[in-house]
């Protein structure tokens, strides 16, 4: 669980903009590897994802997580900015959550290895 996370807050807007890509739950939780109804406890603020579902969840959205957990910040004015990702398909919207996802961990890694 994020501490000091409004977790129905999160919900929302899990909710709103997985409807703005007009995903399905099912849509979500096979790309997320995980349950439909794991996915669908997030969106009823049941439980939290976890941080690293998070950070996927903003790939696939193009929100940054913090506008996912910053209850002052309205997400729908960074989806219409992101719009064009409406646009691509959901085989290009996973390609390109891969992409990103594995740049990451390559940064983790270097990071890693400078230390």
């Amino acid at each position: 669980m994020i501490q000091g996370v409004d977790t129905k807050l999160l919900a929302n807007k899990l909710k709103f903009a997985r409807e703005w890509y007009k995903m399905s739950q099912q849509d979500i939780a096979d790309i997320l590897q995980i349950d439909r109804s794991t996915y669908s406890y997030y969106e009823l603020g049941k439980t939290q994802p976890t941080l690293n579902n998070l950070y996927k969840l903003s790939c696939i959205f193009g929100i940054s997580t913090d506008n996912f957990l910053n209850p002052n910040i309205d997400i729908s004015s960074n989806l219409f900015t992101n719009s064009l990702e409406f646009y691509l398909s959901k085989k290009d919207r996973m390609d390109n959550y891969i992409l990103k996802y594995n740049k990451l961990k390559i940064d983790i890694l270097k990071y890693i290895n400078n230390k």
